[in-house]
């Protein structure tokens, strides 16, 4: 009896636990996220050594007047920048990008290098909730980054740089009922998907095992065409060639926050340390922390704090990764971790997630905005998992330290794991990212009448959104921040925007109202 009581009031303590923090995280997500903390030092991701030569550029003088201000570094922001600027006659428009903290230093330096699409996983929810003519739309957006990004890759002649490259994606299973309700979308995704899927197969458990180099507990493996990339070299080289093609009018400057946003009559004036810049138009590319400027996508766009390593392989394990040219997801309880590898230096592991493989643990980093710090129990989680995902007789002896040439800068720990470092996700409350033309009733502020003799090319003055990716970032953010491009130059039509851009990623109030902050706890309580 004794030890029964012992068990319930552990239960007990447990529940109001979990009550507890619960109500805790709702409180948070009410708040807003602020602005990057530039007083404090961030974890520090390894893409960024060495850091790139426009990592602290800033513009000597803020100009007064911009056609275009985009608050943010990243991939987003690069991409509405670089699709504009592309897109008007040279010198035709002036465009000034805000970062807070050092340019491209946010969620794109600090994932995990994959682009990835979510394809059948979730192909037959998109179907059921918005039609098979949109689902497939969605599908083959995502699946159109890769080449996309290629093509921008030749075009700006980064592509050795970047390290863009496509890869062998293997999805593995260690659950056999979770490896055969994936069998069963993939087999909705292929009938429904055909031209696109040749590429795409199950392999069950011993052709997965002796095949991919996995661990005998493995159930089964789904295998793909996916990519990879340098996140923060691609972004970077892009602003850098940038700033050369049009150093005349466009303008980055980093350790300049956008503090706040007034209206008038006749424009926007944004508001930053160094200054104020008077426009018609402003692009929010800030992602997990777009709340705090767009007050009402709080807890419709959930900010959550997601964990990166970089570790050295074991010394057996070229055959299971191919030196950087294999991506692996791996699915284990209820949530998943994701890894990419370098192709060169020591052939880096560049290996994340944990989030749910640590339980109610991983409930803490939902609206968590410190990526100054770690979470013990998901770091502890990444710097252990690797060896058992692919078994001891693939993973081998572990690596000795050697020499990267561009890397030497840093003074790496000598173990298996280099750096561990957190970002800020934004979370998207019903599964899709925001894009499109911020309606005044969500910014709280009038939009302007356009000014006279300024910016004809483009559409009326407006705030404007690109965040909420849901993780996803890789194979969403830029075609979302080109097609938010074409929006803002009112070129939808010339562009044949409504034939490849997501009709239901678009922004609207009613879409707003509808969206509910407590689907994704529910999902959390499972």
């Amino acid at each position: 009896m004794g030890h029964t009581l012992s068990k319930l009031r552990l239960a007990v303590k447990e529940l109001v636990r979990l009550v507890q923090i619960y109500d805790d995280i709702y409180k948070r997500l009410q708040i807003s996220p602020g602005i990057p903390d530039t007083s404090k030092p961030t974890t520090k991701p390894f893409w960024t050594v060495p850091a790139s030569p426009i990592s602290t550029h800033t513009s000597k003088e803020l100009p007064e007047y911009a056609d275009i201000v985009i608050v943010g570094s990243g991939i987003t922001g690069t991409s509405v920048a670089y699709n504009i600027l592309n897109y008007v006659p040279s010198g035709a428009l002036t465009i000034v990008m805000l970062e807070a903290r050092e340019a491209c230093s946010g969620a794109t330096a600090r994932n995990g290098g994959h682009i990835n699409p979510p394809l059948w996983h979730d192909y037959a929810e998109l179907k059921e909730a918005y039609g098979e003519k949109e689902a497939k739309t969605i599908i083959k957006f995502r699946l159109a980054h890769l080449r996309e990004m290629m093509d921008v890759a030749v075009s700006e002649n980064i592509v050795d740089h970047c390290q863009i490259r496509e890869v062998e994606t293997v999805d593995v299973y260690f659950d056999g009922p979770r490896f055969e309700a994936a069998k069963d979308a993939l087999e909705v995704w292929r009938k429904d998907m055909s031209a696109d899927n040749d590429t795409y197969y199950a392999a069950e458990k011993e052709a997965a095992i002796k095949n991919f180099g996995l661990a005998n507990e493995v159930s089964g493996a789904i295998i793909g065409a996916a990519g990879a990339v340098h996140p923060y070299r691609f972004v970077t080289s892009i602003l850098s060639n940038l700033l050369k093609r049009h150093h005349d009018h466009f303008f980055l400057s980093t350790h300049t926050p956008c503090t706040d946003i007034h209206s008038s009559p006749r424009g926007y004036t944004v508001v930053t340390p160094r200054g104020m810049i008077a426009t018609p138009h402003v692009v929010h590319a800030t992602n997990g922390w777009v709340s705090h400027l767009v007050e009402s996508l709080r807890m419709k766009v959930v900010p959550i704090r997601g964990n990166m390593t970089a570790q050295r392989p074991g010394q057996l394990l070229t055959q299971s990764t191919l030196n950087g040219y294999r991506a692996h997801i791996f699915y284990r309880d209820e949530g998943y971790d994701y890894l990419t590898q370098l192709p060169d230096g020591e052939h880096e592991l560049m290996f994340g997630g944990g989030f749910a493989q640590q339980n109610k643990n991983g409930l803490s980093e939902v609206a968590n905005m410190d990526d100054g710090s770690l979470n013990w129990g998901i770091t502890n989680h990444l710097g252990g998992a690797l060896p058992h995902y692919f078994g001891p007789s693939n993973w081998g002896a572990e690596a000795l330290p050697s020499k990267s040439s561009y890397r030497d800068t840093a003074d790496w720990p000598q173990g298996r794991v280099k750096a561990f470092w957190t970002g800020i996700l934004g979370i998207s409350v019903d599964g899709r990212p925001w894009v499109g033309r911020l309606p005044p009733i969500m910014t709280g502020r009038h939009r302007p009448v356009p000014l006279p003799g300024k910016s004809p090319l483009t559409t009326a003055p407006s705030e404007w959104v690109s965040a909420g990716y849901s993780g996803e970032g890789m194979p969403h953010a830029w075609l979302s921040g080109k097609g938010l491009a074409y929006m803002v130059l009112g070129v939808e039509r010339e562009t044949n925007l409504s034939e490849w851009f997501p009709k239901s990623f678009i922004v609207s109030d009613k879409r707003r109202r509808k969206a509910k902050v407590e689907d994704v706890l529910e999902r959390f309580r499972k």
